[in-house]
Parts: structure tokens; sequence; C-alpha cells
């Protein structure tokens, strides 16, 4: 299980299988499956608009409910694996392999999609000049970027310039982040969780900060939050687990 999301008052998963999976939030057994084109790497919510991006660089766009969920339409955002997405207002963004941040305008709409900006994420230790975007999520005008190759690190930038606000190496490499009104959450591939406090003042603090082990050298692929629960996944752990921590104060 790669991706997790609550919407539709349930929980949906994304696999390497290409299965997007709804689960219901009681019983926790399946309501219905989705198939995307390739093995799904992250989800994103917006309204009742579920999107999903895969390795082959599709991003695909369904209609879901609490019953059932539709294909409207499948767009390529890049010629490599796409390993994130994310909305803000009501703009689709994406990054990947490439080393690419792009925003695509009105992405629910049935025409082609053309992306409105392309951010390039440079960093001139790594090899050919470019970071990989393992995850992404904008809060506050902000956007908040896990990227790696040789260096792992966490990026704030200004998400309407593209300016870098401030960077922090991360424990391993980064592939989820959530937010609560005053914490981010950032899973990795050591497997621990770690929490930052953050402020529209200070986006990123620097170090330090706390963390939990969640999973003993397996990668943490992604984390939700439904009410007071923090909810993770092991992309690299065989039995498919999902995880529940009580968030406290």
């Amino acid at each position: 299980v790669n991706s997790l999301v609550v919407a539709a008052g349930g929980l949906f998963s994304g696999s390497d299988d290409a299965k997007i999976i709804r689960w219901d939030l009681e019983s926790l057994k399946p309501s219905y499956t989705l198939i995307a084109e390739a093995a799904v790497n992250k989800l994103v919510m917006d309204g009742a608009t579920l999107s999903a991006c895969d390795d082959d660089g599709h991003v695909s766009i369904f209609t879901v409910s609490g019953v059932e969920g539709t294909l409207e339409k499948t767009f390529d955002a890049s010629v490599q694996c796409v390993n994130t997405l994310c909305v803000y207002n009501t703009d689709l963004w994406t990054g990947g392999d490439d080393g690419f941040i792009r925003k695509w305008e009105n992405y629910k709409a049935m025409t082609d999609c053309i992306p409105a900006c392309n951010i390039e994420v440079i960093e001139t230790q790594e090899i050919d000049g470019m970071l990989m975007v393992n995850v992404m999520k904008i809060l506050n005008e902000v956007l908040y970027l896990g990227l790696g190759l040789h260096t792992p690190m966490i990026q704030a930038r200004d998400a309407r310039t593209g300016e870098i606000l401030a960077a922090v190496r991360s424990p391993d490499w980064c592939r989820a982040l959530v937010f609560t009104s005053s914490t981010m959450f950032s899973a990795h591939d050591d497997g621990t969780i770690t929490f930052w406090p953050v402020t529209p003042e200070t986006p990123l603090p620097a170090p330090p900060h706390t963390a939990l082990t969640a999973l003993e050298s397996e990668a943490i692929m992604d984390l939700t939050i439904t009410n007071t629960t923090l909810v993770s996944t092991g992309g690299t752990d065989d039995t498919g687990h999902l995880r529940f921590w009580e968030l406290t104060s």
C-alpha cells in the first residue's frame, strides 16, 4: 500500500497492483475497487474527485462516493514516474522522478490538460543537478517538498514564485507529509514518523524535533489523519497492514 486518503466517509488506499480500494472506516472492510493505469504512488481528494498518479507518468481522475466510483479521464503528467500530487485552490500539482513540479489548472474539465507552470527543482550537488520529488503538500501558500537522490531533505517554497524559504535534512527519504493546525508529520524510509512544529512565521523549523519509530527498517509510504487518529502504511511491509496512532496534545 503506497497511499492513503480519507474521503467520502471512508478510507481509500492505492497500491503497486494499480488497485484503489475504498474501505469502510467502521468495519475496515472493502466497499469497492477502482483500477488505475499502473502502480499507484499517491492519492489526493478534492470534493468528490479522487486523483491518482502512477509509475508510468499518468494521472487518473475519478468521481467517487460512499458506494461507487467512476473513471472520468486519464492524462500524461510526465514521461517518467509521477510520485506525488496535491490540490491547492482549484489546481492540481504533480511532482516526480524528472525533478519538475507542474501545476495543472482546470484539471477536472473534460479537455486536454496542459501544465500552467513548471518549476525545476535544482540542487547542484545532486546527480545531473536534479532532485527527485517524492512528496508535495501546499499549506498557506507554502509548497512543502520531500526531495532526494543522495541527500534527503524537506524544502519549503513560496507556492507563487517557487522561491526556497527553508530547507532541512530529513532522517531519510521523505515519503509523506500531513498537517494539523500546528504540526507537520513526515514519514520516512527508515520507518520513522517525525513531528515538526510549524507556524506561518516559521514554515519549516530546524531541528530539534521529535520522532517515533513506526516500523523497524521498513519504509513508511503514506500518512493520513482522520479525526484524532494518524493512519500509516508501510510500502515494503509484506503484511500490507494499516497502523493507527492516536494523536494527543
